[in-house]
């Protein structure tokens, strides 16, 4: 389950209609900083697919005017344990 977020800087004068445009997207959460015209963005998607196709969206809205990746979980499978990889280095 990918979860991505993202700070934005809308393009001036369009903080609340980016907020409210974020917000209708499935699987968006856009929360305004308190003291910057800036957006904090998760994303939460099922597939690594649906996130692309969500990136590819986020990039087309013209109010976005830069947008950087600060965290990204794209594994579409959980890591496995310490106990786990210990177990593959030993052969069990």
């Amino acid at each position: 389950m990918p979860i991505c977020s993202y700070l934005i800087q809308p393009a001036p004068g369009t903080l609340d209609r980016l907020r409210t445009k974020l917000e209708a997207v499935p699987g968006c959460t856009a929360v305004p900083a308190e003291r910057h015209d800036l957006l904090v963005l998760i994303t939460d998607t099922v597939t690594g697919d649906e996130e692309e196709a969500l990136q590819d969206t986020l990039k087309q809205l013209p109010e976005i005017q830069c947008m950087a990746l600060t965290f990204g979980d794209l594994e579409s499978e959980p890591a496995p344990s310490a106990l786990e990889r210990k177990g593959a280095r030993h052969g069990r």
